[in-house]
């Protein structure tokens, strides 16, 4: 008997703390808040030395949602993108031949010159090849050309991001840090592995299975926030950012408040070859109002360059 009545103290113990707990908790929030990881207090000297506090104000800008998907340029089956042309009854006297190997023609370009006339070609190519052969008193000459019009970007798309494609959905492909405009050349029907087929074409004359990163626009949003990607901490799956009053900011202080946010899409500001990562704020934060972060600055102007970069990014 004596054992129940402790067990039943216990409980009845537990539930008052319980509800005193939730009772602090609704005045006084901040109490049970994480500590800013944006305050110079939390910092020591040696650390302080290789980082410093970037400010920042929460930005608008027209933002897309996109899919990137890394594939190949298309390769492995040459017949289908290669031409060979045969010319027969050659002299050193009635041909030349204006290209090398790997030399490039441009379309309405003449590739050769035969009794006068010239032989041009109606597609983006390169020379892939030039053989002469001798059939006894005849001499011919064998070229090969890569087509580049006739390669294609082939991928594996995700069942729901394909349902959001059409021919006029926003393409862009990225090769070695440069951006070069797209467009989708053919949209699969066949299911397998929860993708479907699709293939992009892009006018930059890439070689035959060339890796690139091929993006698709699949929704642009209007007004959307965002901010830098290393503003951001995490705390399980939960994100915060470091948050300033007006009067920090007109003080000068190096503090924050955390506050719990919720992101959307991780985007990419590409510029002078260099990427940049930020996030779309779906909430918690208004335009305009104030951010602090510790960044790691090679050069002491960097946190002008960050500013500026932000101040500049574009993601329309």
């Amino acid at each position: 008997m004596k054992s129940k009545k402790i067990i039943l103290i216990t409980i009845i113990f537990m539930i008052a703390t319980g509800f005193i707990v939730g009772i602090i908790y609704i005045i006084q929030p901040g109490l049970f808040q994480r500590k800013s990881a944006a305050t110079t207090d939390n910092y020591d000297p040696e650390l302080l030395s290789r980082y410093q506090p970037v400010t920042d104000t929460i930005r608008t800008s027209t933002l897309s949602h996109t899919e990137t998907i890394t594939a190949n340029i298309l390769a492995g089956i040459s017949e289908l993108y290669t031409e060979t042309i045969y010319i027969s009854n050659i002299t050193n006297d009635n041909f030349q031949l204006y290209k090398e190997k790997q030399e490039y023609l441009v379309p309405d370009e003449a590739l050769y010159n035969l009794n006068g006339k010239e032989k041009t070609i109606s597609y983006n190519a390169m020379v892939t090849d030039i053989r002469y052969e001798q059939h006894g008193k005849t001499k011919n000459a064998v070229v090969t050309l890569l087509n580049f019009d006739l390669l294609t970007i082939e991928l594996q798309v995700k069942t729901e991001v394909f349902e959001k494609l059409t021919y006029d959905t926003v393409v862009r492909v990225y090769f070695k840090g440069k951006e070069y405009p797209a467009t989708i050349a053919r949209l699969g029907y066949e299911i397998m592995n929860d993708k479907i087929s699709v293939s992009v074409k892009t006018e930059e004359n890439l070689l035959p299975g060339t890796e690139v990163k091929v993006e698709f626009v699949l929704e642009t949003i209007f007004d959307g926030m965002f901010l830098w990607a290393n503003a951001v901490y995490q705390d399980g799956e939960a994100a915060y950012v470091d948050i300033q009053t007006q009067d920090e900011v007109n003080a000068g202080l190096l503090t924050g408040t955390p506050r719990r946010i919720k992101l959307g899409q991780r985007l990419e500001y590409i510029e002078n070859g260099n990427t940049f990562y930020f996030y779309e704020v779906i909430a918690g934060l208004k335009p305009g109002e104030h951010i602090i972060w510790m960044e790691y600055l090679e050069s002491s102007n960097e946190g002008t360059q960050i500013k500026e970069i932000i101040k500049n990014a574009k993601f329309d």
